[in-house]
């Protein structure tokens, strides 16, 4: 059953096409994933003119940054769509929790809540992968545009982020699975052990530090939720009661 869990986390946090990329991306930690999906374009760090001619400030409590106003793309998955009541927490450890989403598609989710009103949560189904960035008191208006510096211990990569929710941006790596592979990569980073990461904002918003060195106490749980988004998979009953024969 290890051998399964090992192999089934593997090949859903780090998809197929990244195999075959060419493109070079830093992740917030100084490494190099080689993670760009064909047909896919990396999101571009800077708004176009237009847009910025658009711009505005977000109004509330330290608000992250200057925004744009633009159309959003519509949904692609359930799972873009604001947290649902349903979720099922499976645990929770050193302030981070994995809940899965029984929905179409299902999803899991992966979120840190600092108990101070700040949370970051990553999403994954069994094709796309989402990150978000919430807090309570920001007022973001629909269609904000900006960007967030991820900071980690050999550099720091300025990425996109969007409105999701008027108090939830989304940070877009890049479009497409171009995105998803990175966010998978930071996941997967993250399991095997790695440095707090950095978030610093484009507004007056206080850099956070985000504990993904704490992340791997969950890893075991993490791999049971996304046992159960394979179709047809059989979640296997843990018990303390053990023979010899």
């Amino acid at each position: 059953m290890k051998t399964f869990s090992a192999i089934l986390l593997a090949a859903l946090l780090v998809p197929a096409t990244a195999r075959s990329e060419t493109a070079h991306v830093e992740t917030p930690h100084g490494e190099i994933a080689h993670t760009e999906a064909p047909h896919s374009e990396a999101v571009q760090s800077e708004p176009a003119d237009d847009e910025a001619s658009q711009s505005e400030t977000v109004h509330g409590d330290a608000a992250p940054g200057v925004t744009a106003q633009a159309e959003t793309p519509p949904a692609e998955a359930a799972h873009n769509a604001p947290p649902q009541d349903d979720t099922e927490w499976m645990g929770d450890a050193r302030q981070w929790a994995v809940g899965f989403v029984g929905q179409k598609p299902a999803y899991c989710r992966l979120r840190w809540d600092s108990e101070l009103g700040k949370t970051v949560e990553f999403r994954q189904s069994l094709d796309n992968a989402m990150w978000l960035v919430s807090k309570d008191g920001w007022d973001i208006p629909k269609g904000t545009v900006t960007k967030v510096t991820m900071v980690g211990r050999a550099g720091s990569k300025v990425v996109p982020a969007e409105f999701f929710d008027g108090k939830t941006l989304r940070i877009v790596p890049a479009e497409g699975k171009t995105g998803t592979a990175q966010i998978k990569f930071i996941l997967k980073n993250s399991f095997v052990g790695t440095p707090d990461m950095e978030l610093d904002f484009s507004g007056d918003e206080e850099k956070w530090v985000v504990p993904l060195s704490r992340v791997q106490q969950m890893y075991t749980t993490y791999v049971d939720c996304l046992n159960r988004l394979v179709p047809g998979a059989t979640v296997s009953q843990v018990s303390d009661k053990t023979q010899p024969f």
